[in-house]
């Protein structure tokens, strides 16, 4: 398996776990995406952290909700990777972009929210895993 279709399938699953937290925004919470929120349990509200979180002030940026940027960057990431022979430049520095904000969104959650959104870490562990195989081969980083 190379490492564009690995990349691939880390911005894909990434892009379905983006479109599942957009549910939770047309849905309040409900179908799909109540039922793996739930999955965290114990949280102060009954989708497991999940509305608290994607409700809060740090889940939106200029207004526009993380799920959405979400889907915009793992759907844009996932053409670049399908339409282009090599990766791009900007994959890399995407990824870059994608680490700091997962383990920022992660501090958020466990420092100063203080509760945990199962399918909000599922993204940020998805983008972790891209961040570190796009890093971890140097001949990603060959422009």
């Amino acid at each position: 398996m190379t490492l564009n279709i690995i990349i691939s399938v880390c911005l894909f699953i990434g892009l379905v776990l983006s479109l599942i937290l957009v549910q939770h925004y047309i849905n309040e919470a409900g179908g799909f995406a109540q039922k793996w929120c739930s999955r965290m349990g114990g949280q102060k509200d009954s989708s497991g952290g999940c509305t608290s979180i994607l409700d809060s002030q740090f889940a939106k940026t200029f207004g526009i909700s993380h799920a959405d940027i979400g889907v915009i960057y793992f759907g844009g990431a996932l053409l670049l990777m399908l339409t282009s022979k090599y990766i791009p430049w900007l994959v890399p520095v995407l990824g870059l972009a994608a680490l700091i904000y997962s383990i920022f969104s992660i501090f958020v959650q466990k420092y100063i929210l203080r509760q945990w959104c199962t399918l909000c870490l599922l993204v940020q562990v998805t983008m972790i895993v891209q961040a570190g195989i796009i890093f971890s081969s140097a001949k990603m980083l060959t422009f």
